[in-house]
């Protein structure tokens, strides 16, 4: 019967529209899963567990490859591809940071270009791969076009300065050689010898000397750019300096070359205070001790290299003296700081000493150093933190309470005649049961997922309002749908016919 067959139609629309739409919610539950993997990729590279972050990162492009681009809508296309870009790009920042494969961080920053020619960040990590792995024109190239595309970036703006310093010690190096060839040459023919000076060992020294030269002026570059963030107080942004003049000079630092090993003791030591500095300022304990931890590792870095620093030892006087103020509990997980605190005072008191004994003669610095040692300065400092994080967590709880009470009040709010044309009814049923789920213990993103099937799978809505209300709950509450072409407008009356 006809009756039938339009049944049969209906029901086969309907069956093609779910799987549809069941579709559409797995890619966006894709793209979620995505975010989520790139925001676990960023929280392990902060704590520099760069092998773990790198498994992040490459999960969610895996996760990419999934993606059906022709199901998302032109904003979460966008998105998609900004996250791959973004996982490339934080993949090869662990490659380099981790000195673990330079040529991989090149290929990864090749594909963000090939797809994005504009990207700054492409080019400046690629240019910081490239100068690891001694392409130093190369690196250069890739800076200039960096610098173009963002002008008033100070860190790029420095890695230039450095690279250009040792292009310049380059050039005039081997106009020095040069001459010292034309000269070698005039006297040879004065002689009636011929000599070959390209493959001399002379030669080869004047090589390795201009390369040695370039690593100086750019780590030094690199270091005159931390000591300007130190001095701003911008501990973290200084380290990171120090940190690159060092990866600069790892090809030349088994080679006890006096430049080298020099400046490398000033980056361990100023990266050992900049650490000390910011760990003064941490209330939360578990933070200043990593902090002071890292301090204390690149003080001994510093003392290998230069065992009578003066600074070394009274950077390490003051770490311990820190280390000692913190809880037990927090000092165990360090086996650097581990040990009574009575024993970590007398570490400090005797590096302090040591200090002294090292210079020769009284000192304003050490001598406040032992001040405060003896005074308890960081102890104090400790227990004044300790009790602004008990208020601090006493009002949250407060606060916590207030906002509960505030919320019950509400649901049993009286509202008068007039007020209910004013109500967001749907609004508040949605909130209610938000809620409810989160009483559960249901995640949110265990919630807006359920939230989404429940949309999917109501039948009283249209596909459009399915669509608004998906997107609405992924965080684009602008979204509206795109106007309909005249066979999608038909299809969708025809559909509207049936189910009538």
């Amino acid at each position: 019967t006809v009756e039938g067959s339009l049944k049969e139609v209906q029901q086969s629309v309907e069956q093609e529209q779910a799987k549809r739409e069941k579709y559409i919610a797995g890619m966006v539950e894709l793209l979620e899963k995505m975010r989520h993997l790139k925001s676990e990729g960023n929280s392990l590279f902060k704590k520099e567990c760069y092998e773990s972050a790198v498994d992040s990162y490459k999960q969610c492009l895996r996760d990419f490859d999934l993606i059906d681009l022709e199901a998302l809508e032109p904003s979460q296309i966008e998105e998609s591809q900004d996250l791959q870009n973004i996982c490339r790009l934080n993949i090869a920042a662990c490659c380099i940071k981790s000195k673990s494969s330079y040529e991989d961080a090149v290929a990864m920053c090749n594909l963000v270009l090939e797809k994005d020619p504009d990207n700054p960040k492409a080019f400046f990590r690629r240019s910081q791969a490239k100068l690891a792995i001694g392409d130093v024109d190369g690196a250069m190239q890739d800076a200039i076009s960096a610098q173009s595309l963002v002008p008033d970036d100070v860190t790029i703006a420095a890695h230039l300065r450095g690279l250009k310093d040792a292009a310049t010690q380059r050039s005039k190096e081997k106009q020095e050689r040069e001459d010292l060839a034309r000269q070698t040459e005039n006297v040879d023919q004065d002689a009636g010898e011929k000599d070959d000076s390209s493959t001399s060992p002379e030669r080869q020294t004047d090589h390795d000397r201009v390369t040695l030269d370039s690593c100086l002026a750019i780590a030094n570059s690199y270091k005159a750019e931390g000591n300007d963030k130190f001095k701003n107080q911008e501990w973290s942004e200084a380290m990171e300096c120090y940190q690159n003049a060092m990866r600069v000079l790892e090809p030349h630092n088994s080679k006890s070359i006096d430049k080298v090993d020099e400046l490398l003791t000033s980056c361990h030591l100023n990266i050992a205070a900049s650490g000390y500095k910011k760990s003064v300022g941490m209330k939360r304990e578990a933070e200043a001790a990593k902090l002071l931890d890292l301090a204390l590792c690149h003080c001994k870095e510093a003392m290998a290299l230069d065992p009578n620093s003066l600074k070394a030892f009274f950077r390490q006087g003051q770490i311990y003296a820190e280390a000692a103020a913190l809880e037990v509990q927090v000092r165990l997980q360090y086996e650097s700081l581990s040990g009574a605190e009575d024993i970590l005072v007398q570490r400090s008191r005797d590096s302090l000493l040591h200090a002294k004994s090292l210079l020769g003669k009284n000192d304003p610095s050490i001598s406040t150093a032992f001040e405060e040692l003896e005074a308890g300065a960081a102890k104090t400092r400790r227990q004044n933190y300790r009790r602004s994080l008990q208020k601090q967590t006493s009002e949250v709880s407060n606060n916590g309470l207030e906002a509960a009470s505030q919320k019950a009040n509400r649901k049993n709010i009286q509202r008068k005649a007039q007020d209910w044309d004013k109500i967001d009814l749907e609004g508040e049923l949605e909130q209610l049961e938000y809620e409810s789920l989160q009483q559960q213990g249901l995640s949110e993103d265990e919630i807006r997922n359920r939230q989404i099937m429940q949309i999917v799978q109501n039948g009283s809505l249209d596909e459009d309002e399915k669509m608004r209300r998906c997107m609405r709950l992924a965080g684009h509450k602008d979204w509206q749908p795109q106007p309909l072409s005249d066979k999608q407008r038909i299809r969708r009356e025809n559909e509207n016919m049936l189910q009538f």
